[in-house]
């Protein structure tokens, strides 16, 4: 029978937390604690940087604000006619466009347009 080769510094502890002083588990409990509170503030400033963030962003790239909707479908149903000759370019312009996606040609999309 072999016997196990015991290593220097290899023991194994079987209970860390009993050598502790009750000063040393408080203090221990403490900084886990502030840990979990630091956790929370992080949290909780990330959260409101992003709503600013989100707040900002939608405010200044909104579309809709002083949107006029009904004032701009009038408008394009008085001048744009799509009658006749600008209705066969729109449509011609459309299937070369189509034509372009297929082959993968740049250009032809853009001579398209």
């Amino acid at each position: 029978m072999m016997e196990e080769e015991q290593v220097p510094g290899n023991e194994e502890n079987v209970d860390a937390n009993a050598a502790n002083t009750p000063q040393e588990d408080n203090q221990a409990t403490e900084n886990r604690e502030q840990a979990e509170q630091s956790s929370r503030r992080i949290l909780r400033s990330w959260r409101i940087l992003v709503r600013n963030a989100w707040t900002f962003l939608n405010s200044t790239l909104s579309l809709r604000e002083g949107l006029d909707q009904e004032g701009t479908i009038e408008g394009i149903r008085k001048d744009v006619e799509f009658r006749g000759h600008a209705a066969w370019i729109l449509v011609c312009s459309i299937l070369i466009a189509s034509i372009g996606l297929s082959v993968g040609n740049i250009p032809i999309i853009v001579g398209a347009m």
